[in-house]
């Protein structure tokens, strides 16, 4: 994290501003890519290409949180246990240093400074939303005789990090007790 930091601070105006390449201009289509494009109909297919790839990593990372849950149980229970989680309470954020500004490495993935991927809202509502009604309304458990240690976490490698092996777990619904 400290090297990344680093690189990030010292470096992100020469990445920002590095030259054209023939190679990018490739693959990008002369710079055609949706940030740069006219609007129009190539801006479209590109549009919807895009949000493909916002479902992908989305579904990637709800999948991987989940695996790292049913290994800690810890942490899966502090997230299913939140004090009065129906109120809206806005205060009970804060004090947290987190943001999206590309100042927080936890969200690295997204990149950081002026190449930070504009999509980072989108792929966290996509994340957020999913895994909260999982949370809330089901208790998890890894199928009989499959313990946390034994979960798989080898990554397949392609457009995302996805997991090689698939996840199973055993869902039981759970019904809020609305007492009060």
């Amino acid at each position: 994290m400290d090297m990344t930091r680093e690189v990030l601070k010292t470096h992100d105006l020469a990445f920002a501003s590095r030259p054209k390449l023939l190679a990018v201009d490739i693959i990008c289509y002369k710079s055609m890519d949706i940030g740069f494009t006219p609007y129009g109909d190539y801006w479209r297919q590109m549009r919807k290409d895009s949000f493909a790839a916002g479902t992908e990593t989305s579904t990637t990372t709800t999948i991987w949180a989940m695996t790292e849950m049913m290994r800690k149980s810890s942490v899966l229970t502090k997230a299913q246990v939140e004090e009065d989680a129906e109120s809206f309470i806005p205060e009970r954020f804060e004090g947290s240093s987190v943001d999206f500004m590309g100042n927080n490495f936890e969200y690295l993935p997204f990149g950081a400074g002026r190449r930070m991927c504009p999509g980072i809202t989108f792929d966290l509502i996509n994340v957020y939303l999913p895994l909260a009604k999982l949370l809330y309304h089901f208790d998890w458990k890894l199928p009989d005789g499959v313990k946390p240690k034994d979960v798989d976490m080898t990554e397949f490698s392609g457009a995302t990090a996805a997991r090689k092996s698939e996840l199973y777990l055993i869902a039981t619904r759970y019904y809020p007790s609305h007492d009060e």
